[in-house]
């Protein structure tokens, strides 16, 4: 059975939840016997289900695709189309909005998170989907903030001890060479994004040790 986004949609009303699962068909299975037998998760869909009936319901497959890729087009389709059932706005956290996590909670979701992260494929996904989340007003604040950041000394200092050794090395195959290109690249590109036309003059104040670069 394929992948796939999905919708269940009440047609008296208009309001609809979007999910996504490995297995299709069985899910759409999975959730009518739940709503059916009155125990589904979702507290709102199935107040709804109650209500309307399950005559009043269309379950249809948004977009039909591989399993490692369902939750980037999940949260496209939740951030574009804001589906009124759905209890949280993240296809990943599946936390809903204002809810109060135990300490519990919140160490099992970090360990999961934590592991996932090392997965640079979950990792590029995770990371496009809140790009594409984002619109150009709270882009250009993330930017503002973290160019504060980084002109403080510890927390340059910090972050750069954190990403040493896991950030450009840690599971990938390339040489020393490769490593500092591809710092040099990322280096650039944030100065040029956050400085535009005068990034070089920013560059050489904040990595005097690499003004070579601008030149480069």
């Amino acid at each position: 059975m394929p992948a796939a986004v999905y919708e269940i949609k009440n047609t008296v009303n208009g309001k609809f939840y979007i999910g996504s699962s490995a297995n299709y068909e069985r899910r759409i299975r999975v959730h009518k016997t739940e709503l059916n037998c009155e125990r589904h998760c979702n507290a709102h869909l199935q107040a709804a289900w109650l209500k309307y009936g399950e005559s009043a319901f269309k379950f249809s497959a948004l977009i039909i695709c591989a399993p490692e890729t369902m939750r980037f087009y999940e949260q496209r389709c939740i951030d574009r189309l804001t589906p009124q059932y759905n209890k949280s706005n993240s296809a990943y956290s599946g936390v809903p909005v204002g809810a109060t996590l135990s300490g519990e909670h919140k160490r099992k979701i970090g360990a999961t998170s934590e592991k996932l992260w090392k997965m640079p494929e979950y990792r590029n996904t995770v990371t496009l989907a809140i790009q594409f989340a984002m619109t150009e007003e709270e882009k250009l604040k993330r930017s503002e903030r973290t160019r504060k950041l980084w002109e403080n000394p510890e927390y340059r200092a910090r972050a750069v001890s954190v990403r040493v050794g896991n950030a450009y090395s840690k599971g990938y195959k390339c040489t020393p060479e490769q490593i500092q290109n591809r710092r040099r690249a990322a280096r650039i590109s944030n100065m040029k994004r956050n400085y535009g036309a005068g990034w070089q003059e920013e560059y050489v104040r904040r990595y005097p040790e690499h003004a070579g670069d601008v030149n480069a």
